[in-house]
């Protein structure tokens, strides 16, 4: 009787424990499921944009914005009055986060035309009258940046700015 008692004791522990890692690794299987694509590992160049069928064919939706961010580009004063401080997102890299801040505001001056028909990374634009957001996700390296505009009292803003240098 002693001995039935052992191993019954023995077949619980061993289907409870059995049970326990069983439950972890569906919890595992769950979650590794329900994880979002990491940006860059993406082998084609996405695009978001209804007008237009090709990422080289890229053009501005809203002229008034086009205007606008040829200016930003070009001119730092205009630039640095356009950001809406405090703004949005990190530099963040191996070394930690940094603010963006008005003091030491690296400048935007690429020109996205240029930018979208060289790059062989991957690009997000989506567009309406109201906001504009550009990303760009590196294939093989842990860099992307992301840049969001918005009209804001009839003005265009930089209200979002994300880069990542892993």
């Amino acid at each position: 009787m002693y001995k039935a008692q052992i191993t019954n004791y023995k077949l619980k522990s061993f289907i409870y424990n059995l049970v326990k890692k069983v439950t972890f690794i569906f919890f595992l299987f769950v979650i590794s499921c329900t994880q979002n694509t990491k940006p860059g590992t993406h082998k084609s160049p996405s695009f978001i944009d209804s007008d237009t069928s090709t990422i080289k064919n890229f053009k501005f939706k809203n002229k008034d914005f086009e205007a606008f961010y040829q200016q930003f580009i070009t001119d730092t004063a205009f630039q640095i009055n356009r950001v809406k401080f405090p703004l949005r997102g990190k530099y963040s890299d191996y070394e930690g986060n940094e603010d963006w801040e008005k003091e030491t505001w690296p400048y935007i001056k690429w020109d996205l035309h240029k930018e979208v028909a060289q790059t062989n990374d991957s690009i997000s634009i989506r567009q309406d009258d109201n906001k504009f957001f550009f990303g760009e996700y590196c294939l093989d390296c842990g860099f992307s940046f992301e840049m969001q505009f918005e009209k804001l009292n009839d003005k265009w803003f930089l209200t979002y700015r994300q880069e990542n240098n892993f």
